[in-house]
């Protein structure tokens, strides 16, 4: 056992030596000989008797689900499909979401009146975007203690973030005397006010609240930008008080496709992501709440004959 422990203590000084090496870039034929040296000790050690023990593992990155969480999966991912397949919304059967937009185009106009410079927008831009989990006082001491903005450009940032409505909201802002001399925000507020018209004509508009609070950290948005919430109703019996945040969220990014294309070229898009995984969690507890039961049907396994000879049996018994 002792001459085992010296050998392994051996292997891992080797070990050492031959990632020392590398990293300073050795000569080849040193590193070759060193790595030579490595896997002689390796062979002299064998195997590890005591630790040859076969563990069945889910893979890395990966998880088991029952059958129950399958069900589930299978129920969201089939409306979140449809959904798509079809161009347009559906109900989905889960908790009632509301979708909070944005522009950042309204916020860097905001930025830009009340102060911050252009090397601190996008800092003070994460702040914000904080507004859904902590209070404005905590925002406020973040933006001023930590990144060093005036408490007076605060105050003003304050008074526009801690807004949010409908197209009123929007008509509001357009009459601002600071915020509607800004380019970039007038632009911002006149496609907002133009989306609220379009989402009014399909009988939604009491579903899309105008959040000023909505930031978004990534640079590459460059206009309407939204995120899907959970709206808190009263916990029901045996259910916990939810808090998996944004469900999905996305916005549009003109530029990003162009910074990929020799010419530059502005390609118009937008995008969305999901997190399904915080769908399963929200309907997973609804029905342990609910004490609902799921009809999982579990078909046993069919051998069928591999001879060429019987494809034609095999084809009918796949079909029935």
């Amino acid at each position: 056992m002792a001459e085992r422990a010296a050998l392994e203590e051996l292997v891992k000084l080797q070990g050492e030596r031959v990632r020392g090496l590398k990293q300073q870039k050795a000569s080849a034929e040193l590193i070759e000989e060193e790595v030579a040296k490595l896997l002689k000790l390796k062979a002299q050690l064998g195997p590890d008797e005591s630790k040859q023990k076969f563990v069945l593992k889910t893979p890395k990155g990966t998880r088991d689900y029952s059958p129950r969480q399958m069900a589930v999966r299978e129920k969201v991912f089939d409306v979140i499909i449809r959904c798509f397949k079809r161009h347009g919304a559906e109900v989905i059967d889960t908790p009632v979401f509301e979708l909070k937009v944005n522009d950042r185009r309204i916020l860097d106009g905001m930025f830009a009146i009340c102060g911050v410079s252009d090397s601190k927008f996008r800092t003070i831009c994460s702040s914000v975007d904080k507004l859904d989990k902590v209070s404005w006082e905590e925002v406020k001491n973040e933006m001023v203690g930590e990144k060093g903005l005036a408490p007076e450009v605060a105050d003003r940032i304050g008074d526009y973030v801690q807004q949010h409505g409908g197209v009123s909201l929007v008509e509001q802002l357009l009459q601002d005397p600071k915020l509607s001399q800004n380019k970039q925000a007038l632009e911002g507020l006149g496609d907002l006010k133009l989306l609220f018209e379009y989402l009014t004509l399909f009988g939604i508009d009491d579903k899309i609240s105008f959040d000023l609070s909505l930031a978004r950290g990534l640079d590459y948005y460059t206009g309407v930008i939204y995120e899907a919430v959970l709206l808190q109703t009263p916990a029901q019996a045996g259910e916990e008080p939810l808090g998996v945040g944004s469900v999905a969220a996305g916005g549009r990014y003109d530029g990003l496709v162009g910074m990929f294309d020799p010419k530059g070229r502005k390609v118009p898009c937008v995008g969305l992501s999901i997190g399904v995984e915080r769908i399963f969690s929200i309907v997973e507890q609804r029905l342990e709440a609910l004490e609902e039961k799921i009809l999982i049907i579990l078909f046993p396994p069919l051998l069928i004959p591999t001879s060429k000879y019987l494809i034609n049996n095999r084809l009918i018994t796949t079909q029935q």
